[in-house]
């Protein structure tokens, strides 16, 4: 199994300045989506289909874990 052109998404401040996990999702085909806050998050997942999210805990407008109700709709 493959999962080279995989939509990611990655929530948090600052997760797309340099972070080798980045570098290591785009060298193994990722597309990386980027959001520094749960409301940037949300409008992407409405928007654009990814397989895979990690986010911080902590957000400025709420939690990582609030991403959840936009995941289930």
């Amino acid at each position: 199994m493959t999962l080279s052109g995989r939509n990611v998404l990655l929530v948090g401040h600052k997760l797309h300045s340099g972070w080798a996990l980045t570098d290591r999702l785009r060298r193994c085909g990722f597309r990386c989506y980027f959001a520094d806050n749960m409301r940037a998050a949300s409008d992407l997942l409405s928007s654009q289909p990814v397989e895979l999210v990690l986010s911080n805990t902590h957000l400025s407008d709420g939690t990582g874990f609030g991403l959840l109700v936009a995941l289930a709709g």
